[in-house]
């Protein structure tokens, strides 16, 4: 074991100058000096305000060894030489690859970015000739360097326009229109078939389609028999045959009601409770009447008894109000507030529940 780790020590030893010696010449290659002399080159055309001569000279830098540095002096010289598309072009492709350290933006090629953006179309069809502004520009496919605003796009097959959009174009930003195809077939023919919520069609369906999510439903009689939502990706196709859902025929038996009590229960409870409370009330008034007269007269044994009875009498009816008080809450925790719907059987009504009559049959027959 301690041998094959010697051996390994001596080759590494070996070999690590053979290979410092092949990064030294990678660095050191002929190809990056002609490079790097080309940059200098153009930079010195640049400084002397000889634009083409310094855009020819880093072109051939970075041809020679590509970098974003080289992108970016290229952009500036065609600023300052006044092709500001050619320079957004050379500048797009250096943003990509900037990074957050690299220093900001000339004033110049600030201005170009906010005049230019990136238009990038792709069609349904292979075949489909793209259209912007009344000029084809492709087939298929457009990746198109364009002054910000607003453009009209159109898709044609032959003489017939199959697709058309208008379409603002940011300065600086990429602007997309992505093309897919959707084919929906329903079940019957006059099933009507909606596409984010509006009506296209009766039976069968092929739309041209932004990329992205959409929302497909067949109805039937009014109603909804069948629903998805298709992504459509670009220059892809999707295609849905679309099946009812099997629909439950509601029988004729009577749908029992969910569990709760009535809400005539919380209403009698409530009743009863402020009748107790007003029958208390008004006992407790009595009292304090005969309890001034007694004052008066405190000799008056017959008025103290009788004021006795009544303050007795006052105490319980306000304990019974304070439970069933206590009854109404709870009541109104158990209480079904929604609409009532008949039980099958015998349905038991509190006295003043809407029947008004105690106890109801209600019969019901499937």
């Amino acid at each position: 074991m301690i041998g094959r780790i010697i051996i390994l020590v001596l080759v590494g030893v070996i070999l690590l100058p053979t290979v410092a010696s092949a990064r030294r010449g990678v660095k050191g290659s002929p190809q990056k000096k002609q490079a790097r002399a080309a940059y200098k080159e153009g930079k010195a055309h640049f400084h002397r305000q000889d634009y083409p001569a310094a855009i020819e000279a880093f072109k051939r830098s970075h041809a020679l060894y590509p970098h974003r540095n080289t992108l970016f002096n290229i952009a500036l010289s065609l600023a300052h030489k006044g092709a500001h598309k050619d320079a957004f072009r050379f500048l797009w492709r250096y943003l990509k690859r900037a990074s957050s350290s690299d220093p900001p933006l000339d004033e110049i090629l600030k201005r170009i970015r906010r005049q230019y953006g990136v238009l990038h179309v792709i069609a349904h069809d292979r075949k489909a000739e793209i259209y912007i502004d009344g000029r084809r520009v492709g087939q298929g496919k457009s990746h198109r360097i364009l002054p910000a605003g607003r453009h009209a796009l159109e898709l044609r097959q032959g003489d017939r326009v199959v697709a058309r959009k208008m379409l603002e174009l940011v300065g600086g930003r990429i602007g997309r229109w992505e093309l897919g195809v959707l084919r929906v077939a329903a079940e019957r023919p006059q099933d009507a078939i909606f596409l984010d919520g509006r009506p296209v069609g009766r039976g069968r369906m092929t739309r041209i389609l932004s990329a992205g999510p959409h929302v497909v439903e067949v109805r039937r009689d009014h109603r909804v028999v069948a629903r998805r939502q298709v992504r459509m990706g670009a220059g892809k196709v999707v295609g849905w045959t679309a099946k009812a859902k099997p629909t439950v025929v509601p029988s004729r038996t009577v749908r029992i009601a969910r569990g709760g009590l009535h809400w005539a229960w919380f209403a009698t409870f409530m009743a009863v409770t402020l009748g107790a409370a007003a029958g208390a009330a008004y006992t407790s008034f009595e009292t304090r009447e005969i309890w001034d007269e007694f004052k008066v007269d405190r000799t008056n044994h017959s008025l103290a008894d009788r004021g006795h009875r009544m303050q007795l009498a006052a105490n319980s009816l306000w304990g019974v109000t304070a439970a069933l008080a206590a009854g109404v809450v709870i009541v109104s925790i158990f209480t079904r507030w929604s609409k009532y719907t008949e039980q099958a059987g015998v349905t038991l009504v509190p006295i003043f529940g809407p029947s008004g009559a105690g106890a109801t049959m209600t019969w019901r027959f499937p």
